[in-house]
């Protein structure tokens, strides 16, 4: 007996995830994807609900990702009042025992309000998968209404607990999970270029795009013969290719496109390529973890993140460059040209991920986070939020409360130009990235992380 029949013969616990279905090919879609069964398997009830608008479909969402259980969640005005209001409406018809919200920063006003007229009395839980200023300071902002955070990266945990933006019983970690195959896959050619892989969403706060042009500019001046596989899109994709234009010309670069995984994957990431992570940052990554799956070596910056993991480590389970040295990166690239290098490093990481990432280690991570949760006590009944700020005219003329009725009356709605606009995934936050970056690789720097050697030769942890 699997899923959902297995689920029913048990005390299942309620359960509703919280996320926007405008990221259907993303790594965290990929992450839900495959949280949800394991969840069912264990006990839960777990019903996905889908903020979706303009720029999210929950249909296509869900056509890529089915899901038994599920709620769709629009916005019929647009407007901030019309977003917590849809939030609370759903969590109150699902009424679950525990809300697990992933990038959706209307909810934590919408459960403040339930709680404060005692409308819900279940437990909410932020998830959280990046390093990025406005996620960070919303864990301090709505610190009265987060029961739990669940981080996807221990650097992460630390910091949170450190810095005192939640008590540090609240915060957890939980990581990802990769599904692999009994052994190693074979090399299918191990003769002819060196065949890399970057894969990702091309943009360069975070994933550094520009440096492959640098990272290439190295690697044809050495003479190594290479081929750079791209596959994705984002907003500098344009920029990407005219800095690319002669070697993408020249069929030393290919450029896939943005694919699903499953064709990721299969067509992509083939044994015996090297993944190739340019990222200042990551708190996985996901696509590491893949790229492992299949049998390739990875060469990666020392991102934020990376040391306190401890997964990726330098000359065992991976090559490692400091973030932006180009030539650094090419240095290192060069070394796996050698098959039978790159063949160890693949199977070194191989083993790694097998025993600490497998869908089951996730699962339990996962699992024993929310029981975690569960078993603190319930926080104070808090304030009602204050009430948001005009959406327009309208608001002006009738009210922020008087607007809302006229707009779904009439079915005049607010406009949005992004998925993040239409359902914003932070409130802000007055720290630039670069500040936090700085803040989390001080941190990261300070510890001795399990796994890494320490001053004299053993290992940690």
């Amino acid at each position: 007996m699997t899923g959902p029949d297995r689920a029913k013969g048990m005390t299942a616990r309620r359960l509703l995830v919280l996320a926007s279905a405008a990221y259907p090919l993303g790594g965290l879609a990929t992450w839900m994807a495959g949280l949800l069964p394991g969840l069912e398997e264990a006990g839960w009830e777990a019903t996905l609900a889908l903020v979706e608008g303009s720029h999210g479909s929950a249909a296509a969402f869900l056509a890529r990702h089915p899901w038994h259980r599920t709620v769709t969640i629009p916005n019929p005005t647009g407007t901030v009042l019309g977003r917590r209001r849809a939030l609370a409406g759903a969590i109150e018809r699902v009424d679950p025992a525990l809300v697990l919200v992933v990038n959706l920063e209307s909810v934590y006003p919408a459960v403040q309000e339930l709680r404060a007229r005692e409308r819900w009395g279940g437990r909410l839980v932020m998830t959280l998968h990046g390093f990025t200023p406005g996620l960070i300071e919303d864990v301090r902002r709505f610190r009265a209404v987060l029961d739990g955070v669940v981080f996807s990266n221990a650097l992460g945990v630390a910091a949170l607990r450190e810095w005192e933006y939640l008590a540090g019983e609240r915060v957890l970690r939980a990581g990802y999970g990769v599904s692999l195959p009994d052994a190693l896959p074979e090399e299918e050619e191990a003769e002819g270029p060196l065949e890399i892989v970057w894969a990702g969403r091309f943009e360069e706060s975070q994933k550094r795009i520009a440096d492959l042009a640098r990272i290439v500019s190295e690697l044809e001046a050495s003479g190594e013969p290479f081929r750079l596989h791209l596959a994705g899109s984002g907003p500098e994709e344009a920029g990407l290719r005219e800095r690319l234009a002669p070697a993408l010309a020249a069929g030393r670069v290919l450029l896939h496109g943005e694919l699903p995984r499953e064709r990721v994957l299969g067509e992509v990431m083939r044994p015996g390529r090297v993944l190739l992570v340019t990222s200042s940052w990551e708190t996985g990554p996901i696509v590491a973890l893949e790229a492992v799956s299949r049998g390739m070596a990875v060469v990666t910056t020392d991102y934020v993140g990376r040391r306190a993991e401890a997964l990726l480590r330098h000359g065992e389970t991976a090559l490692v460059f400091p973030v932006g040295d180009a030539e650094a990166g090419c240095r290192v690239l060069r070394e796996l040209a050698d098959p039978g290098r790159r063949r160890a490093l693949a199977g070194a990481a191989w083993l790694e991920v097998s025993r600490r990432c497998s869908p089951r280690a996730a699962l339990a991570d996962w699992t024993a986070a929310l029981e975690s949760v569960l078993a603190l006590s319930p926080l104070p009944r808090p304030l009602p939020p204050e009430p948001p700020g005009p959406a327009g005219r309208l608001d002006r003329w009738c009210g922020v409360r008087g607007a809302e009725v006229v707009r779904r009356l009439t079915g005049v709605r607010v406009r949005h130009e992004s998925a993040g606009s239409e359902w914003p995934h932070t409130a802000g936050s007055n720290e630039s990235m670069n500040e936090l970056l700085a803040r989390l690789r001080q941190l990261e720097q300070g510890i001795f992380w399990p796994g890494h050697l320490l001053p004299d030769g053993r290992r940690s942890g």
